[in-house]
């Protein structure tokens, strides 16, 4: 099963509820590694979700100067059939603002 579908059915198993928001025109281009995957979850249960991002073989990568936000995580995942890395920013906040500068937190979440 593909990496990121096996990573959601884990969210749904353990009921983590979950939301990809940003760019879901391209959410094809997200399996096929082109794209990131942006998804909005409850940061009350942050020891769930990083406990099944862990059992999927996730990585936590957050680069040092660009691309770091406030209540936003970036998650690497290798997918073994298709031999592609998938990018997962996965938000505990919503976060907007300009281009590589985002500093205004929208007042919704759950």
């Amino acid at each position: 099963m593909h990496i990121m579908k096996k990573l959601f059915s884990d969210f749904e198993k353990n009921n983590i509820e979950y939301v990809h928001f940003k760019s879901n025109i391209n959410l094809r281009d997200s399996f096929l590694g082109i794209n990131d995957f942006d998804v909005l979850v409850d940061s009350e249960k942050t020891y769930d979700i990083e406990r099944i991002i862990y059992m999927n073989d996730g990585k936590k990568y957050n680069p040092s100067i660009y691309g770091v936000y406030p209540g936003v995580d970036n998650w690497l995942f290798y997918d073994e059939e298709s031999g592609i890395i998938h990018h997962l920013h996965l938000h505990y906040k919503l976060v907007t603002g300009k281009y590589l500068l985002k500093d205004y937190v929208l007042p919704w979440g759950k």
